[in-house]
C-alpha cells in the first residue's frame, strides 16, 4: 500500500495551528460529544506519522465516527484535519463528516478549505457534504453570502448544494448566474449544475429555466434538463412536449438520462416517447429504455416497440421475449462498447486447498462472455494489481470471431495472479484511454490497496467527477468463492471492505453488484 506523505502545515487560511493549539475540547467529559471529539482527535494526531494499513483505516474510522457527533469540537477538529491529513481519503472524509454537523461559521471555512486548489474530487465531496446540512444558519450561507461571493468550482459546488437542499432563496441567484452564462461555451459546467438545481428546487424561475434549457445547442445542457423535467410540479403539455424533443434530438447520454429520469419521477404521460427510444438501435440506449418500461410497467414485455405501444394502449397482460443478448455473472451485456476490468492480484489465487481458483474462474467467465458479444460490439479487456495492463493500448476494437480468439489468448497468458489492488489506478487509466465506452464491468476480490484513493466514499466521488457528462454505467462483481472453503482464512476484512466499495460504485453510476460466493454453474 502507497501512502501520501506531507509534512506538519499551518492552516493559516482557517487561522489555525496545529502545532500551537491544544486539541479541541480536550478539558471536556470524556463521556460528553466535546469529550469523544477531542480524544478521536488526539488519536487521529498520534495515528499521523503511521503507515501500517490498519493504522491508516482507523484514522479513516475516526473522521467517520466524528461525522455523528454534533458538537463544537467535532466541527473544529474535522475544520483542522484538512490542512494536514495526510491522503486524499481522509480530506474527502472529513469533508463528508463535517457537511452533516456544520454550522454557519464551519460551513463558511469548510467552503474555503475546500476551494483550494480547485481540486474538483474534494469540491465534488463539498457539494455532496452540503445536501447534509441540518444547520438553519448553514443553509442560509449556502444560499446567501456563499453563492453572492464564491468563484470557480466553489460556486459550482455551491449551486449542486442548494439544488440538493431545495433551497428557494438561492433560485434568484441561480436562474442570473445562468442567464449571464447560458451562452458562453466557456461556461457549460456552471449551466448544467445551475439547470439541475433548479429542477430540484421547482418553482416558477425552475420551470422557465428548465424548460429553456431542454431547448439549448449544448447537448450537456439538454442532459440536465433532462433530468429535472421529470421533477417540475407542473408536468403539463408544454412539460411533456419539451420532454418529446429531448429525446427526440437522439444523442445516446441524454436519451439514457432523460428515459431514467421519467421512470424514477414516475412521469406516465411521457411513456408514449419513451417507447419510440426502444427503436433506438444502440444497445445501452435500449437497456435503459427498456428498464424504465418494467419500471413503469412492472412487467418485462421485451424489447419490441410494437409489444409496448399494445400494452401502452390496452394494458395487456404478458411477457413476451424476443431479444436476448449475453450475460456475465448474471449481468446482461446491455452495451455498444464495453470494458472489461479483471482484478489479477495476489488474493485471486485463493481458495488455497481447492480449486478451481478465483482467477481461473474470472478468466474461464471472461472468455465465456466473450464469445457471447454481438460483432458489432466495441470492447476492451484490462487487467489491473500492482500495474495496469491494458490488452488494446487506447479505445475499443470490434468483437469479431478472430479479435475474440486474440483476446481469449492474452486472458489466458496476462490474467496471472500477483501483486496489490490498485483500483484507482485502473479507473483512471480506462476512463483516460477508453473515451467512448458506455458500460464497464468491474471484477475484483478485494478491497482497493493503493492510489490517490482508497475509500469508496474518496474513489466513488472521483468516479464522479470523471463520469459528469458520459454516465458510464458501472457493473461490479466480487468474486470471493468464500462457499468453497470456509475453513481456511480468507481476508474476512477485506471482503468485508471490498462488498461495501462495489455496491457503492454500482449505485453510483446506475450499476448493478454481483457478489459471487460459488463457482457459476453453466
Amino acid at each position: 500500500m502507497r501512502l501520501a506523505h506531507g509534512a506538519l502545515v499551518v492552516a493559516a487560511g482557517l487561522g489555525l495551528c496545529l502545532a500551537a493549539t491544544p486539541a479541541p475540547g480536550s478539558a471536556a467529559p470524556a463521556e460528553t460529544p466535546d469529550g469523544k471529539a477531542a480524544a478521536l482527535f488526539t488519536e487521529y494526531r498520534e495515528l499521523l506519522r503511521e503507515t501500517a494499513w490498519k493504522k491508516v483505516d482507523r484514522r479513516f474510522d475516526i473522521l467517520r465516527a466524528m461525522g455523528g457527533l454534533s458538537c463544537a469540537t467535532a466541527r473544529e477538529s474535522l475544520l483542522r484535519v484538512l490542512p494536514i491529513a495526510r491522503t486524499g481519503d481522509e480530506k474527502v472524509l472529513a469533508i463528508l463528516a463535517l457537511g452533516r454537523i456544520a454550522d454557519r461559521d464551519a460551513v463558511e471555512k469548510l467552503a474555503a478549505a475546500a476551494a483550494k486548489g480547485e481540486d474538483p474530487v474534494l469540491l465534488q465531496a463539498l457539494s455532496k457534504g452540503l445536501e447534509q446540512l441540518q444547520d438553519a444558519g448553514a443553509r442560509a450561507w449556502v444560499g446567501g453570502e456563499g453563492l453572492a461571493s464564491a468563484k470557480g468550482g466553489l460556486l459550482r459546488a455551491l449551486i449542486r448544494g442548494a439544488g440538493r437542499l431545495q433551497l428557494e432563496g438561492a433560485a434568484d441567484r441561480i436562474a442570473a448566474l445562468y442567464g449571464e452564462n447560458a451562452g458562453k461555451k466557456g461556461e457549460i459546467d456552471l449551466c448544467h449544475d445551475a439547470v439541475r438545481a433548479m429542477g430540484e428546487i421547482g418553482g416558477a424561475k425552475g420551470r422557465v429555466m428548465v424548460m429553456a434549457a431542454a431547448a439549448h445547442p449544448e447537448w450537456r445542457i439538454r442532459m440536465a434538463a433532462a433530468e429535472a423535467l421529470p421533477r417540475l410540479p407542473e408536468r403539463d403539455g408544454e412539460a411533456e412536449d419539451a420532454f418529446r424533443r429531448v429525446v427526440e434530438e437522439g444523442h445516446p447520454v441524454v436519451r439514457r438520462v432523460a428515459v431514467r429520469a421519467a421512470a424514477e419521477g414516475k412521469w406516465e404521460e411521457v411513456v408514449p416517447y419513451v417507447i419510440e427510444v426502444l427503436k433506438d438501435e444502440r444497445l445501452a440506449v435500449r437497456k435503459a429504455t427498456h428498464d424504465a418500461l418494467v419500471a413503469f410497467s412492472g412487467k418485462d414485455l421485451g424489447f419490441d416497440p410494437g409489444t409496448w405501444s399494445r400494452w401502452w394502449k390496452d394494458r395487456a397482460e404478458g411477457r413476451v421475449e424476443i431479444y436476448t443478448v449475453g450475460d456475465y455473472y448474471g449481468l446482461h451485456l446491455w452495451s455498444d462498447r464495453v470494458v472489461f476490468v479483471v482484478d489479477t492480484s495476489g488474493s485471486m489465487t485463493w481458495p488455497w486447498r481447492k480449486d478451481p481458483k478465483r482467477i481461473e474462474v474470472a478468466r474461464s467467465e471472461l472468455s465465456r462472455a466473450l464469445g457471447l458479444l454481438p460483432k458489432t460490439c466495441l470492447f476492451n479487456m484490462v487487467a489491473f494489481s500492482s500495474k495496469v495492463r491494458p490488452w488494446q493500448p487506447r479505445e475499443e476494437v470490434p468483437a469479431t470471431p478472430a479479435n475474440v480468439e486474440q483476446a481469449r489468448a492474452w486472458a489466458e497468458k496476462v490474467l496471472v495472479a500477483d501483486g496489490d489492488t490498485w483500483t484507482y489506478a485502473v479507473l483512471r487509466d480506462v476512463f483516460a484511454k477508453n473515451p467512448e465506452f458506455d458500460s464497464l464491468y468491474f471484477l475484483s476480490d478485494g478491497a482497493p490497496s493503493d492510489g490517490e484513493y482508497i475509500t469508496p466514499e474518496g474513489i466513488v466521488a472521483q468516479v464522479e467527477v470523471w463520469n459528469r457528462y458520459r454516465r458510464v454505467v458501472i457493473h461490479t462483481i466480487g468474486l470471493t468463492l468464500e462457499d468453497l472453503d470456509r475453513g481456511m482464512p480468507n481476508l474476512a476484512e477485506d471482503l468485508h471492505q471490498m462488498r461495501g466499495f462495489m455496491k457503492a460504485l454500482a449505485a453510483a453510476t446506475g450499476g448493478e453488484c454481483r457478489i459471487v460466493t460459488q463457482v457459476p454453474r453453466r
